[in-house]
C-alpha cells in the first residue's frame, strides 16, 4: 500500500506542474495584463524549437555519431546537451519575440515576455515531469483502493511488468523524493520566465543584442546539472540545489537588467518605451 504521505507529496508535485501554469497564468492576467496569445506562442515555439528541431539533432549526434557519450564521456554528454538545448530554445525565444513585434498588435512590455515564459516553462512541465507525476498519482490511488495485486491481475501482460515496477518504485522511494518534482518544475518554470525577459528585452533594443547569447549561456548552465545527474555523475539533491542556484541567478540577471532598462528609458523621454511605460513586476508581490 502507498503511503498517505507519498499521495500528498505525488498530489502536491501534480498541482505544480500540471496545474502550476494555468494558475500562473491566471493570476499574471489579472494583475499584470498577460495575454493569451504570448503563452501559447511559447508552448508551440518550445514544441517546435525543443520538441522537433533539438531532438533531430540529438538524433545525429547520441544515437548515429556518438551513441556511447553518456557512458564514456559523461561531462560532455552534460555539456553537449545544456548547450544544445541552450541553443535551440534561447534562438526559438528570440525568433518568437521578433514575429510577435513585427505582427499588427498593440505594443506591449514586460507581460508578453512573462506570457511567453509561462507558455514555455508550462509546456514543458505538463509534457515531461507533469504527465509522469500525475500518472503516478492515480496509479497510488487505484493501487490502494482496489489492492496492488488485483490491480495488477486486471491489465494485459505487456502492461503488467512496467506498472509493478512502478508500485515498487513508489513503495520504495522515500515520500519527500515525490515532492522534487514539483519543485524542479517550481525552479524550471521561474528560469523560463526569467530568460524570457532576458531575451525580450534584447530583441527590443533595451539592451544589447548580445544578451541573447548570455541567455543561452545561463540556459546551458542551468541545464548542465540536470544532464550530469542524467549521467549519474551528480546526485538528485546536488542537481536541485544547482536548479535553484541557475534560476536565482537568472532572476536576479533579469531584474537587475529590466530596472537599468526602465532608468535608462526614464531618462529618455522621447523613446518608444518612454511613451508606454512597461508595469514594474520588479516590485510586485
Amino acid at each position: 500500500m502507498v503511503s498517505i504521505a507519498s499521495i500528498i507529496c505525488l498530489a502536491a508535485s501534480a498541482l505544480i506542474a500540471v496545474g502550476g501554469p494555468f494558475i500562473l497564468f491566471f493570476v499574471t492576467r489579472a494583475r499584470l495584463h498577460v495575454r493569451f496569445i504570448p503563452v501559447l506562442i511559447g508552448a508551440v515555439t518550445f514544441i517546435v524549437f525543443a520538441g522537433v528541431f533539438e531532438q533531430i539533432l540529438h538524433g545525429v549526434v547520441l544515437f548515429r555519431l556518438f551513441p556511447r557519450l553518456i557512458s564514456t564521456l559523461p561531462f560532455v554528454y552534460a555539456l553537449y546537451g545544456a548547450l544544445a538545448a541552450g541553443v535551440f530554445e534561447e534562438l526559438g525565444r528570440a525568433c518568437a519575440f521578433l514575429m510577435l513585434r513585427r505582427s499588427h498588435r498593440p505594443a506591449e512590455g514586460v507581460e508578453r515576455a512573462i506570457g511567453y515564459g509561462i507558455g514555455h516553462g508550462g509546456i514543458e512541465s505538463l509534457l515531461g515531469q507533469g504527465l509522469q507525476v500525475l500518472n503516478e498519482l492515480i496509479l497510488a490511488i487505484m493501487a490502494n483502493s482496489v489492492g496492488a495485486s488485483q490491480l495488477i491481475a486486471s491489465l494485459s501482460a505487456d502492461k503488467q511488468m512496467v506498472v509493478e515496477q512502478q508500485l515498487q518504485q513508489l513503495l520504495a522511494n522515500p515520500s519527500i523524493s515525490w515532492l522534487l518534482f514539483g519543485f524542479e518544475r517550481a525552479c524550471s518554470i521561474s528560469f523560463h520566465i526569467a530568460a524570457s525577459v532576458i531575451v525580450w528585452m534584447a530583441v527590443s533594443g533595451l539592451i544589447r543584442k548580445s544578451w541573447i547569447v548570455g541567455a543561452i549561456l545561463l540556459h546551458a548552465l542551468s541545464d548542465f546539472g540536470a544532464g550530469l545527474y542524467q549521467a549519474n555523475a551528480l546526485p538528485i539533491w546536488a542537481t536541485e540545489l544547482w536548479a535553484i542556484a541557475v534560476a536565482l541567478l537568472t532572476i536576479g540577471v533579469a531584474v537587475r537588467l529590466y530596472r537599468a532598462s526602465r532608468r535608462k528609458s526614464a531618462a529618455r523621454p522621447d523613446s518608444a518605451e518612454a511613451a508606454e511605460p512597461a508595469p514594474d513586476v520588479s516590485s510586485a508581490g
